[in-house]
This record gives C-alpha cells, sequence and structure tokens, in this order.
C-alpha cells in the first residue's frame, strides 16, 4: 500500500480512498490506521448459509465472537468503513519526511 498509495492519489488522481474491512482481519485494520485511514462507520453483512461458523466455539477463536451477531436468523459479521484523503495523506507524508 505505501507503493500503491502515491500511484493513487498523484498519477491518478483521485481525492480519497474508502475501504471497508471485515472486523476480525485485524492486521489489516491496524496496517491501515498506520497509513492514516479513520474510521467513517460499520455496517454487518449477512455471512453465507453454507459458511461453517463452528470454529467460534474454539477457545482460541472466543475473542472473535465480537465480530458476529444473529440478526432475523441469519449471522452477520462486522465490517468497518474507513477512508483516506489525499490532503491527509499529503500531510502525513510530508511530516514523515521532515521527522
Amino acid at each position: 500500500l505505501r507503493l500503491f498509495l502515491p500511484h493513487y492519489f498523484r498519477t491518478l488522481g483521485f481525492a480519497k480512498l474508502v475501504l471497508d474491512v471485515a472486523g476480525p482481519n485485524r492486521r489489516a485494520v491496524h496496517v491501515y490506521e498506520k497509513l492514516g485511514f479513520q474510521y467513517t462507520g460499520s455496517h454487518h453483512r449477512e455471512v453465507a448459509e453454507d459458511v461453517d461458523l463452528s470454529f467460534l466455539n474454539q477457545e482460541c477463536y472466543h475473542g472473535l465472537r465480537i465480530y458476529f451477531r444473529k440478526r432475523f436468523g441469519r449471522m452477520q459479521i462486522l465490517f468497518y468503513d474507513m477512508a483516506l484523503d489525499r490532503i491527509d495523506w499529503e500531510r502525513r507524508i510530508a511530516h514523515t519526511t521532515l521527522s
């Protein structure tokens, strides 16, 4: 992403990059936070009926349960909406360069 962002903002000229990230994907969320992405909201998506979520009953996955909920008889997973504006990214780059 560090290589992609200059291309995305400067070469292609986009003003904002918007992501939706699965809540349980903590590594990705951490990377996006370090790059300057901000939370803009959250939403839930239904999990396909054929997906086996029985792994959530295992003790080692207990911490992931907070990202799942049952609504109207269907399982849903939490997603975070995150965004990075070009202006904020440019400021971050300038600050990093000066440090």
